[in-house]
């Protein structure tokens, strides 16, 4: 969708010599551009490259949701393709939410039918969330009155998992270890580093700490694309300790809880062993 795309991604290596991971999602539904577009990315020789081609189900389920009848196979294609390429590692990523809970093993079952190789390591689970800023979707009920069958569809697949001695392994296996307690209780397992350890930029400059939380700290096109003026501000403090207080909308996304856990290893808050 965005044109500049490859630009960004080669400015991102340039500037990071020591990142040391690339990951990025993808509907999967442009082949032939995601394709070509993902062999050059390799070329530029990150340090680790990871892509989730997006899916919500079977085929029925999938297009269903999604709203676009043959998009299922388009992905798997894009999925096969990519899974082609040296130099990067391709899963499949699956959001559970009232509309497909329980189709998991499903899911699985369909996908390796068209890709026989496939293995539960190749699916990463995480659950539905609300956000007005990013998924554009606030005020929308996509949980209620299915949080134990959503709990239960994570956790059979957390089961059905190996988790190789690896740091994204690890996160991994602590993420989906929470999420029964995040769906029973509405809170935060841990004690969230967004503003502390991460922030979200959007597509047009807007700083906001995280994708779920509506409190955006400005846009880093007016302060010269200076984040450290936009993190340091007596705003952005408010937000990390509102946050850090557990008063913000609550969540459980990989994307915020991936350096919680690793912020949290050791700690203990208030009673709730970290």
């Amino acid at each position: 969708m965005r044109k500049d795309f490859l630009e960004i991604v080669e400015i991102i290596l340039a500037s990071c010599p020591n990142l040391l991971l690339l990951h990025f999602p993808t509907n999967g539904y442009l082949t032939e551009i995601i394709v070509p577009a993902v062999r050059k990315i390799v070329e530029w020789k990150p340090e680790k490259l990871i892509l989730t081609v997006s899916l919500d189900g079977d085929e029925t389920v999938n297009d269903q949701i999604r709203g676009i009848p043959g998009g299922w196979r388009r992905q798997i294609e894009t999925f096969k393709r990519l899974r082609e390429i040296p130099g990067v590692q391709t899963v499949l990523g699956m959001t559970v939410s009232a509309f497909n809970v329980g189709q998991f093993e499903k899911t699985f079952q369909a996908v390796k039918k068209e890709y026989p190789p496939l293995s539960y390591d190749d699916f990463h689970v995480n659950i539905v969330h609300t956000s007005s800023h990013y998924f554009g979707n606030a005020g929308t009920d996509l949980v209620s009155g299915s949080e134990k069958a959503m709990a239960e569809t994570v956790e059979n697949y957390r089961r059905a998992r190996t988790f190789p001695l690896n740091p994204v392994s690890f996160l991994e296996k602590q993420y989906l270890k929470r999420v029964s307690k995040f769906l029973q209780t509405k809170k935060t397992p841990i004690r969230c580093q967004a503003l502390r350890s991460s922030c979200f930029l959007d597509a047009s400059g807007g700083v906001y700490p995280c994708t779920v939380y509506d409190r955006c700290l400005g846009n880093i096109r007016e302060h010269d694309y200076d984040l450290s003026a936009l993190w340091n501000s007596e705003f952005s403090r408010r937000l990390q300790k509102e946050i850090w207080d557990f008063n913000c909308p609550q969540c459980w996304t990989p994307c915020e809880a991936y350096q919680s856990i690793l912020g949290s290893l050791f700690r203990i808050d208030h009673g709730r062993k970290q």
